[in-house]
C-alpha cells in the first residue's frame, strides 16, 4: 500500500492507494475437482477471494489461513438481491 501526500494552495491531500493483481478463476462445470492447477494455485495465495453460489464451496477450504472472502451472492437464474438503500 503506498501513500502519496500532495501539497497545493496550502492545502495537503493524502491520497492512499493499493496495487496488486487481480485473476479470474473460473469454477468449471460445478466439480471441484475439475478446477485447473493454476486456479487452486491463485487461490492458496490470494490475500481476497470474492465468490458467488456457482462455484463449489469445497473450494474455498483451499484459500489461506487469514484470506478474506467475499460472498458476491449470485446465483444461477435468480437476480441478486438489491443492498439496502439501493
Amino acid at each position: 500500500m503506498g501513500v502519496r501526500v500532495h501539497e497545493g494552495n496550502d492545502t495537503a491531500m493524502t491520497d492512499t492507494h493499493a496495487t496488486g493483481k487481480v485473476f479470474l478463476v473460473g469454477a468449471g462445470p460445478g466439480d471441484p475437482r475439475l478446477i485447473t492447477v493454476r486456479g487452486l494455485k491463485l487461490l492458496g495465495e490470494a490475500d481476497v477471494v470474492i465468490h458467488d453460489s456457482l462455484a463449489p464451496s469445497e473450494l474455498l477450504n483451499y484459500t489461506k489461513p487469514g484470506a478474506e472472502l467475499i460472498y458476491a451472492g449470485k446465483r444461477g437464474g435468480i437476480p441478486r438481491s438489491r443492498r439496502a438503500g439501493r
